[in-house]
Parts: structure tokens; C-alpha cells; sequence
């Protein structure tokens, strides 16, 4: 009986600070994204602007006055979303289940909540002047591929890294396409004309840039070159260099605009059903 009683209690807590900490995480995603996004598309309407990954989007911010005290909040915020996707995967809050294709969403959760605690840790450190600037993501991922390639089935391991990133981005345009992610929100009649083609177009945008760079992965193992690897700065200038390249760079960098907006709209109307 006590058992159960500490099992409730413990529930009911969870059910308590969890849902916070998701909401802020979604809302510190999205300002990210929006620094992406917004950047790239100042880029392609050639008005400055630059073409980066996560890092060096929020580095901007450290030249902005109090730019270290959003940089520490965003942290703290990433941190929030990082347990929250853990909570994704031990709980199944979203009901995915135990086969395979569960198993593996959930998987992919934990993954994200490795990326994101990865992110927090180096915003929060920089916030307070314990990290370094520039550099961005590229060489990191470059970095730890040529470790990867120096390791037995070292090609094997990119190309299935490749093969994993490229599958989560086709698994959100889908997503987005097929409006799977209206299932989790609760938004009224009335605003779900207006939201849903926004939330669409950021799902599928982020989706073809993850297809980008999961090539970039298969390639970089199929060559044995880690230099082939590439993040979203490279997914973003090889679409600026295909025909009507500044036209699909622009639309890609508005989607990313339009994927922010998704994460606040996640951030407010976001179901977060935690057992009771």
C-alpha cells in the first residue's frame, strides 16, 4: 500500500515541474531556430546576415546588451527540453509503444535530449565566460567523424549515422505534410487555419535540411573523407549553390523562421500528459 502511495506521489510531482520545463525548453528551441532562420534570410536577401549552426547563431546574442543573461535563460531553457525528451522516451508520454518503430522514435528522443544537454551546457558556459567563441558546430562534427572512421567498421558507423539523420528529417516532413503533429496540440477551431500552414512549412523545411545533411554523413562514409560531413551551414550553402539556389536558400531559411514559430506554438498548446 505504501509502495503505491509513493508511486502516486511520486507521479503526481512529475506531473508538477515536468510540464514547465518542456514548455520553456520549446520556447528557448525556438529562439534559437528564429536566430537561424532569421540570419539565413537576411543572408539571401543580401542584407548581412550569415549561414551557421546552433552555436554560432547564439553567439550573436553575446553581442547584444544583456545578450549573456538570454544566452544563460536560453541554456537554462535547452537544459528543460533536454529533460523533457527523456521523460519522452522512459515515460512514452506520447504513446509510441515498444515495437520497433517506437523503439526507435524513442530512441531518437534520447538522442535529442544528448544534442540539446550538449547545447545548454556550452550556452550556459559561455554565458558566464567559460567558453570559448566562434567555431560553430562544423568542426566538432568533422572532428568526431574522423574519429568514428579511425575506429573498426569505422564507415559503416557514418554511413549509418547518415542514414539515421536522413531518416529523421524524411520522418518530419512527413510529419509536417501530413500534419502529424496536430495530434499533440490543443488549439481551438479558430486558430488552427492559421497555424497549421506555418507549423507545416517549419516541419518540412527542417526536414530537408536533416535529408542534407544525412547525405553528407553517407557520403563522408563512402568516401572515408571526414571532411564531406556537414551540418547546417553546409546543408544551407549547398542549397544556395543548386539552380535558383537564393530562391530555395530564402524559402528553406523562412521555413526555419516557420519551424520557430512551431516550437512557440509547441511551447503554448503542447498536450503533455504525464500517467497520474
Amino acid at each position: 500500500m505504501t509502495d503505491k502511495v509513493d508511486k502516486a506521489a511520486a507521479a503526481m510531482n512529475t506531473s508538477d515541474w515536468v510540464p514547465p520545463l518542456a514548455r520553456a525548453g520549446f520556447a528557448a528551441r525556438g529562439i534559437i531556430y528564429l536566430l537561424i532562420g532569421g540570419l539565413a534570410l537576411l543572408s539571401a536577401l543580401g542584407r548581412g546576415g550569415s549561414t551557421e549552426g546552433s552555436q554560432s547563431a547564439l553567439e550573436t546574442l553575446m553581442h547584444s546588451r544583456g545578450g549573456w543573461i538570454l544566452l544563460l535563460l536560453i541554456g537554462l531553457g535547452l537544459a528543460g527540453f533536454a529533460i523533457w525528451r527523456v521523460v519522452q522516451a522512459a515515460v512514452d508520454v506520447d504513446c509510441h509503444g515498444k515495437d520497433a518503430k517506437g523503439l526507435f522514435v524513442r530512441g531518437g528522443f534520447l538522442v535529442s535530449a544528448a544534442t540539446h544537454v550538449g547545447l545548454a551546457i556550452w550556452a550556459v558556459a559561455r554565458a558566464i565566460g567559460y567558453a570559448s567563441s566562434g567555431g560553430g558546430n562544423a568542426s566538432t562534427q568533422q572532428e568526431w567523424t574522423a574519429w568514428l572512421l579511425g575506429q573498426p567498421f569505422g564507415r559503416t558507423l557514418i554511413a549509418s549515422v547518415g542514414g539515421v539523420i536522413l531518416g529523421v528529417g524524411v520522418a518530419h516532413i512527413l510529419k509536417g505534410w501530413k500534419t502529424k503533429f496536430l495530434k499533440h496540440l490543443a488549439i481551438t477551431d479558430k486558430l488552427a487555419p492559421k497555424l497549421i500552414p506555418v507549423c507545416r512549412f517549419g516541419c518540412v523545411a527542417r526536414g530537408v535540411a536533416f535529408v542534407i545533411i544525412g547525405g553528407f554523413f553517407i557520403y563522408a562514409g563512402w568516401t572515408y573523407d571526414a571532411e564531406q560531413a556537414g551540418g547546417l551551414k553546409q546543408a544551407f550553402d549547398t542549397v544556395r549553390g543548386v539552380a535558383f539556389g537564393r530562391i530555395l536558400f530564402g524559402t528553406l531559411a523562412l521555413g526555419f523562421v516557420a519551424f520557430a514559430i512551431y516550437n512557440f506554438v509547441e511551447a503554448r498548446y503542447r498536450k503533455i500528459n504525464l500517467p497520474t
